[in-house]
């Protein structure tokens, strides 16, 4: 979802893609970039091509029903800035298939509070660095935990902490921490 450019490691999740045999998975890339015509020649190369939908750009509609259509949301970013995708796949249940990165995770890629808060509610799970598990992943029983009842109310309420006004305060303090403003009144 969103922009197709390298750093969404992209290429490093077809070529994963590439070494699952199983015919009822499918891959969908939502969104555009000047990386997209890469991707799709690499797919081909991999003979995944069939397994690999490029959407397009979808407005805010036809993105809730790829993503509801959709069993779990794989990010192989090795970077974000604030997760929205992530946190919009998990109002709808759906659990998260990433690399510790930030904000769940501190530079040295050791999980910060929201990353094992992340782990204890069973939000998705963790990929390590070495980029070579979602085989096993995918190919194993482990996701079937992420979907009971419980565990899918846990995500729900997971977005519920990052409802938009919190999240400006958070900035709000953040912006003032840097330009070290003290005073509310000296925005």
């Amino acid at each position: 979802m969103g922009r197709i450019e390298k750093t969404k490691g992209l290429d490093k999740l077809i070529k994963e893609l590439a070494k699952i045999k199983q015919k009822w998975l499918e891959l969908k890339i939502v969104g555009s970039g000047n990386y997209e015509s890469y991707l799709k020649k690499l797919a081909i190369q991999l003979k995944v091509a069939e397994k690999v939908k490029f959407l397009g750009f979808k407005g805010d509609l036809e993105k809730i029903n790829v993503m509801n259509s959709s069993d779990v949301f794989i990010s192989y970013s090795e970077s974000e800035g604030f997760p929205l995708v992530i946190l919009e796949f998990f109002a709808l249940g759906k659990p998260g298939i990433l690399f510790p990165i930030s904000p769940f995770a501190e530079e040295t890629g050791r999980l910060n509070d929201l990353g094992l808060k992340f782990m204890d509610e069973k939000l998705g799970i963790f990929l390590k660095k070495s980029r070579n598990s979602l085989k096993e992943i995918l190919d194993s029983s482990k996701l079937s935990k992420f979907y009971s009842k419980e565990v899918v109310e846990a995500r729900r309420k997971f977005v519920r902490e990052f409802y938009p006004e919190k999240i400006a305060i958070k900035y709000l303090k953040f912006y003032r921490s840097i330009l070290n403003l003290n005073s509310k009144n000296d925005y």
